[in-house]
């Protein structure tokens, strides 16, 4: 009898845990590619700084006619990669200890630091950044701007400009 009682309370509970979670949400997988982040020289040995000015547009991320304002209801980073031309005369990851990505906007949402990797593989031109685990960023897609800053630890100093491409896909939700 109370094992009986107690199968039912629990099935009761998987069963408004599932129709709280699935009322109303669309999610959309949104992939933010070729992002350049231009770090201008004179760079110094230590932490160098480029971002990226990313304009939301919802309605084109999403592809879907949004009207609603905040209708992004959460986000989570699933990816980010980084990665350099291969080229005879370029620096490459060899001068690059470590990378980590942070998103900022020009409201009062504090910067987050939403992945990193230290230290790199001076061997790839590509690297998978590690993400923050359950990082939420909805709140910035509820913006118009979103900064991307990447900060680069680098070894030596260099007078040149360095250039990185990152890609990144977004899980988001809506209604």
């Amino acid at each position: 009898m109370l094992k009986t009682k107690l199968l039912t309370v629990i099935f009761g509970l998987n069963l408004l845990l599932f129709i709280s979670c699935s009322k109303g949400s669309k999610v959309k997988t949104a992939e933010l590619s070729d992002v350049v982040f231009e770090f201008e020289g004179p760079l110094f040995g230590g932490t160098n700084t480029a971002q990226y000015l990313y304009s939301v547009n919802i309605k084109e991320l999403l592809n879907e006619d949004i009207s609603e304002e905040n209708a992004i209801k959460s986000a989570t980073l699933k990816s980010a990669t980084i990665s350099m031309e291969e080229c005879e005369n370029c620096y490459g990851f060899e001068t690059i200890k470590s990378l980590v990505l942070s998103m900022v906007s020009d409201g009062e949402i504090p910067m987050k630091e939403i992945a990193l990797l230290n230290p790199v593989n001076a061997k790839n031109n590509s690297q998978a950044l590690k993400l923050a685990e359950e990082l939420e960023i909805g709140e910035f897609f509820n913006t118009d701007k979103i900064y991307w800053v990447l900060d680069a630890d680098i070894t030596e100093e260099i007078d040149d400009n360095i250039s990185m491409i990152g890609n990144f896909k977004i899980e988001l939700r809506y209604d």
